[in-house]
């Protein structure tokens, strides 16, 4: 499993969620916390709540939770309780000794993540790590998990030699869209986000990696395609933290292939989606071949290239 596999790998650290499980508080759960966690997957590392994710103190404690985030509200007391119930004062133990033996593991007491003012060991915390290697594994990543939806009569991969390309929709050529209160067009959003200023755009990976084509074109509406020998339209859905969905609808995705149909009839049409999950796909049918990508991230740009080329397998 996957997450078995982060605790063979180092991970130290994981967070309890909001929801119930079995009936009972995920941060309050020893089911969970203790006898799937700690005994069936061999986790050593530390639990911590998801923000206000804590409903009791002491259930807490007994369930198998290390940390109270963002603040201790309902474990700050717990030693008064502890001549009350003689299970109390062991369970704090144990939090601490999770909680320290984490930090000495990853390096925290040798200087690995520096407090501001000291010596940097190893790297500051606000140190720009990124790396080719890194920079390979979030593209894998993003090849790796794209799903081809539908791929007509050969549609793809493109044969770009003396190729006309039009980039249509404006998610082509964008890294941010203002109307998201959280996250990119190419990142959901959430606690999890991470701002990037490294972020690359499809049109600027096909114009990077294709180099053999007629031309490439771009435009927000389908008049790029007028000429085109295909049509590569770039849609995205958003998702975030803190809020649901709508509705399950890729937007703006019927309304570009027909207008793209429309304005050049012989074009093959490729639909290139970047979702937070489920969309519906009453458009699919306009169109001759879909990429789904999941959120992609920074690294949207080349995937997209090697992907559209064969270069990469969705």
């Amino acid at each position: 499993p996957v997450f078995k596999a982060a605790f063979d790998a180092g991970a130290a650290a994981v967070m309890c969620s909001y929801n119930k499980v079995y009936g009972e508080h995920a941060c309050q759960n020893s089911r969970i916390l203790k006898d799937l966690l700690r005994r069936d997957l061999g986790f050593k590392g530390f639990v911590m709540s998801d923000w206000g994710a804590t409903h009791d103190g002491k259930a807490s404690v007994l369930g198998g939770l290390d940390v109270e985030m963002p603040a201790g509200k309902y474990v700050k007391d717990i030693s008064a309780s502890f001549g009350t119930d003689p299970r109390l004062a062991p369970a704090v133990d144990e939090m601490a000794t999770h909680v320290l033996s984490s930090m000495h593991y990853v390096g925290q007491f040798d200087g690995r993540f520096p407090i501001e003012g000291s010596l940097p060991k190893y790297g500051a915390l606000d140190a720009d790590a990124t790396s080719d290697a890194h920079r390979l594994v979030a593209r894998t990543v993003i090849e790796d998990s794209a799903v081809l939806l539908k791929n007509s009569k050969g549609a793809l991969p493109l044969q770009t030699k003396g190729l006309k390309i039009a980039m249509v929709g404006h998610f082509c050529d964008e890294t941010e869209d203002p109307q998201y209160k959280q996250g990119s067009v190419w990142s959901g959003g959430g606690s999890g986000y991470v701002f990037t200023n490294k972020g690359t755009t499809p049109l600027q990976g096909v114009k990077a990696h294709i180099k053999d084509a007629d031309s490439i074109e771009f435009s927000k509406d389908a008049s790029a395609a007028a000429s085109a020998d295909v049509a590569v339209i770039c849609v995205a859905a958003h998702g975030e933290e803190g809020w649901d969905r709508a509705n399950f609808s890729l937007p703006e995705a019927a309304d570009l292939a027909a207008s793209v149909r429309k304005t050049n009839s012989r074009a093959k049409i490729v639909v290139l989606a970047a979702v937070p999950g489920a969309v519906t796909t009453e458009w699919l049918d306009g169109v001759d071949a879909a990429l789904l990508m999941f959120m992609p991230g920074e690294q949207v740009g080349p995937a997209v290239a090697r992907l559209l080329t064969g270069k990469a397998q969705p």
